[in-house]
């Protein structure tokens, strides 16, 4: 959206207003300091318009928030974590698979119980997603922007199960 309007607002550059070329210049700076904020995650940036890298996948999805290009960086995050078991990873790769980097865990099951999940948000939004119900849950990390992180216990399921009853009703 920012790149629309500032293509848009640029011919104001030519007019002496300095009012316009202070709006376009700290536009642009905004925009330049906001995508180096993400780097090396340039790929899942949204600007803060759109809800930043977190908040871009409800917008838009697809291979504009992944391809695979942070699978190493989960690989790395279940190193560190060996406590993270049992895992679930659950991947809608428009390029690289998980396996292909190593990575060999079980798909989420198509309801939510105990365990760790590591989920692109390609998978978690998409629709008809096997694991939407994760969407009710809070991350508890994310690994750079295109992973969200759960670990559900038995009190979250618990806690899930009676706002779907209050829900029902």
């Amino acid at each position: 959206f920012l790149y629309v309007w500032l293509g848009s607002a640029a011919p104001m550059l030519a007019r002496p207003s300095i009012l316009a070329r202070l709006l376009i210049g700290g536009s642009t700076i905004w925009f330049v300091v906001s995508s180096l904020l993400v780097f090396p995650h340039s790929q899942s940036y949204f600007n803060e318009l759109c809800g930043g890298p977190t908040g871009g996948p409800k917008v838009l999805l697809g291979s504009s928030v992944e391809w695979g290009q942070d699978l190493y960086f989960l690989k790395a995050w279940i190193r560190e974590h060996p406590e993270a078991e049992p895992l679930f990873v659950g991947w809608h790769p428009p390029a690289l698979h998980p396996r292909q980097a190593g990575i060999d865990k079980p798909s989420p099951p198509p309801y939510p119980s105990t365990g760790w999940y590591a989920v692109s948000m390609n998978r978690l939004y998409e629709a008809d997603s096997p694991c939407a119900y994760l969407q009710n849950f809070q991350p508890v990390d994310h690994v750079a922007y295109s992973v969200n992180i759960y670990q559900l216990t038995e009190d979250d399921l618990r806690a899930w199960q009676e706002t779907r009853k209050i829900s029902d009703k």
